[in-house]
């Protein structure tokens, strides 16, 4: 895992996390840095897949990876989607994801800087002016331990259309 170097944070606590559940050593490694870790990355041959999440990063790092014949995923400024089957019962699916969503991530707290935030909180404010529901508002979270960073809480918005900012 090569995490954002502006928020290493959540790859440090999966990194614990497996320790703790006993993986194997080497199963799991951190490599901190920027463009040249990035391109290490792409170029070393025994790494054959990468993912990806950020747009800045996941079109040079598919296009690089790809022409190395690298199995590349990349979703592309992705916010945490649930992908639905065709087979299933969509009203069913979605009523038993929304209240688990909310009953999981209502204890969650995410640290961010303080640009990251404000990004944040402005998505949440422009879908709330689009019309969405919001069902679980991370806004203006302030952990008890931690009342001076830079938290946003976790958030669950529903009626999205792909015309809204926050699409």
């Amino acid at each position: 895992m090569k995490p954002s170097e502006r928020d290493p944070g959540a790859a440090m606590i999966l990194a614990e996390l497996a320790k703790e559940a006993a993986f194997p050593p080497g199963v799991i490694n951190i490599v901190h840095g920027t463009t040249r870790a990035v391109d290490y990355i792409i170029d070393e041959p025994a790494i054959k897949a990468i993912s990806v999440g950020s747009n800045r990063a996941g079109e040079y790092i598919y296009t690089c990876g790809s022409a190395n014949g690298k199995r590349v995923q990349a979703n592309l400024s992705a916010k945490n989607h649930a992908a639905l089957l065709p087979d299933c019962n969509k009203n069913h699916a979605l009523n038993a994801i929304t209240p688990l969503l909310v009953q999981l991530v209502s204890a969650i707290w995410g640290l961010l800087l303080l640009e990251s935030k404000k990004r944040i909180e402005d998505l949440i404010t422009s879908a709330e002016e689009e019309g969405v529901t919001i069902l679980l508002d991370g806004r203006g979270c302030k952990p008890e331990k931690y009342p001076n960073g830079n938290f946003v809480g976790p958030t669950i918005v529903t009626d999205v259309t792909p015309d809204m900012k926050c699409h």
